[in-house]
């Protein structure tokens, strides 16, 4: 056995991305002065919640966009329960836009990456993965 397959893939990069993440939460509280960001916020009225809502959503339905500096951000700016009530509603409205854009995009996309050998091979699987 070589040495690659007994590795856990991915563990490094895991760990790149946590030390990444920490580090942008401390350059953003060295940077920017929370205070006058919390001020903005609650300036912005009905706004605020609205554009981190559609924030969030965007981070669902466009795949390369990561949303996980904003569970933090959020509890720091709206508190814990607004907060945690506008992850909920902007993940819902990103996995149902998600889920709408593959039912009509999906299986028109797929074929257009698929050979037409594979093609016959994935009608197959969504034919049975759709029966009961």
């Amino acid at each position: 056995m070589n040495e690659l397959s007994t590795k856990p893939a991915g563990r490094e990069f895991n760990f790149w991305g946590l030390g990444l993440t920490v580090l942008v939460i401390i350059a953003i509280a060295y940077f920017i002065d929370l205070s006058s960001v919390k001020v903005w916020v609650e300036q912005a009225g009905v706004w605020g919640p609205l554009v981190f809502i559609l924030l969030k959503t965007s981070t669902i339905v466009i795949a390369p966009l990561s949303g996980s500096p904003l569970y933090p951000l959020v509890g720091l700016l709206f508190g814990f329960w607004p907060g945690f009530l506008y992850v909920v509603v902007g993940d819902a409205l990103g996995y149902s836009i998600a889920f709408l854009l593959s039912r009509i995009f999906g299986k028109k996309l797929i074929n257009k990456f698929l050979s037409n050998q594979e093609e016959g091979t994935l009608g197959k699987v969504i034919a049975h993965a759709g029966t009961p």
